[in-house]
């Protein structure tokens, strides 16, 4: 059993247990000397003592690889279905088992359709099914999308997703006649 402790509104909790999904207190007291049953569904709350917590998708996931779609470059682990697609997208990818065990790589793209990741970069060596692995959430520097859902930390924002992109300086003015 764990010791019962004081739970301040706005920290973050680990089940012991991983379930896709980590607990934000949204309303603060003392936490019960057991662990509490979960409730898993984004935005619904668990009482645990006098605390309650609010289930958030988790920013680090860990799995299995169940294919690999192109070399050591794009893989797929058909039991990642929850978060959605570019989830990843930016994120670190390390394999915690098989012949890269203890290599990371950025992660290119992350499709919800397939559970497929893409890296950056090839791991340098054969990745295979049953290989086992974590990832943590990207950040493509877009203020609502990550700072704010994902993240919830605006506050600290370094993208500049107001300004155009490359294609519009690129564009050039318009021909003189």
């Amino acid at each position: 059993p764990r010791p019962a402790s004081d739970a301040g509104s706005g920290s973050v909790v680990k089940p012991t247990v991983f379930n896709t999904r980590h607990f934000y207190c949204s309303a603060s007291g003392t936490s019960a000397g057991t662990e509490p049953v979960w409730v898993t569904t984004i935005g619904s709350t668990t009482a645990d003592g006098t605390a309650t917590w609010t289930a958030i998708r988790a920013l680090t996931f860990v799995g299995t690889l169940t294919g690999v779609t192109s070399g050591n470059r794009t893989f797929a682990d058909s039991a990642t279905t929850d978060p959605p697609s570019g989830w990843f997208t930016g994120g670190k990818f390390t394999f915690t088992s098989g012949t890269n065990s203890g290599l990371s790589r950025e992660v290119k793209t992350y499709l919800n359709s397939g559970s497929e990741f893409s890296m950056q970069n090839v791991f340098p060596f054969t990745v295979a099914a049953g290989d086992a692995y974590s990832v943590t959430a990207g950040c493509e520097k877009q203020r609502i999308t990550d700072c704010r859902s994902k993240f919830d930390n605006v506050y600290n924002h370094r993208g500049f997703d107001l300004l155009p992109g490359m294609d519009k300086i690129m564009a050039g003015g318009l021909p003189l006649v």
